[in-house]
């Protein structure tokens, strides 16, 4: 015996809509287009620097590898010394750097995941490499940082930690405009001097561009990342000399 709801229910469907059902049928599927076809909402504009900070990081972290090129500038008394640099860096800590202008020109410096530092010079003695320590002179600049932390999560680590001493302040700077980057402004007071550090980071890659420290006012450390490409494919392989 056949039941006898399947028929009632074909007899419902069977029958014609009323105008006003046929108007609220027809608003609910235009708002359903509506909600489907509107863009998916961004995240909003962070206002403080510790909210810049944490969306630089969480960029970072998410990166497989990236590649890029800096020009540095440091001063130290009555010297100073440019360079420019070609940077490859891959998760966990895999980074190469190759000398293309200033001290050391040509040279290549390579840390492996073997935690191991090994380099070589460029021209005639291209194919000697050697094994360097840490501690080695010729991996830092004129002010001691070392070319092994020049990847992006060194330099935000290291924001954190001088941002957490007694007396210093982290502020945003105001922006310029809306494609301007964001400036995260650094000032605390070390061995009698005031420092002033400046990140700047770009709002849609969220990676640093540009960094600079002073010393009372005068400029000692300047960095700008240029050439970026992030999540390159760059292999394993190329961290090793």
């Amino acid at each position: 015996m056949i039941s006898a709801a399947p028929l009632a229910v074909n007899l419902e469907a069977a029958r014609p809509l009323s105008r006003s059902s046929y108007m609220l049928r027809s608003a609910c599927a235009f708002l359903a287009v509506l909600l489907c076809c509107a863009p998916v909402a961004q995240a909003a504009d962070p206002i403080t620097a510790d909210e810049v900070l944490r969306r630089a990081e969480a960029q970072f972290a998410g990166l497989t590898d990236y590649e890029c090129e800096a020009d540095a500038e440091s001063r130290l008394g009555t010297k100073t010394e440019t360079g420019s640099y070609r940077i490859w860096f891959r998760k966990p800590a895999l980074l190469r750097v190759k000398v293309l202008a200033g001290r050391n020109r040509g040279s290549e410096v390579v840390l492996g995941d073997d935690g191991k530092v090994h380099g070589r010079k460029g021209g005639l003695l291209k194919a000697i490499v050697i094994r360097m320590s840490a501690t080695d002179g010729r991996l830092r600049s004129l002010r001691g940082l070392p070319v092994t932390e020049f990847d992006w999560g060194s330099f935000y680590r290291k924001l954190r930690e001088r941002g957490a001493r007694l007396g210093a302040k982290t502020v945003l700077a105001t922006r310029a405009g809306a494609q301007a980057p964001y400036e995260l402004v650094l000032t605390y007071h070390d061995a009698g001097k005031s420092i002033r550090e400046v990140y700047r980071i770009d709002p849609r890659l969220w990676v640093m561009t540009e960094g600079e420290v002073y010393e009372d006012h005068l400029r000692v450390d300047h960095v700008v990342f240029r050439d970026v490409r992030l999540n390159s494919g760059v292999s394993d392989r190329w961290f090793r000399l």
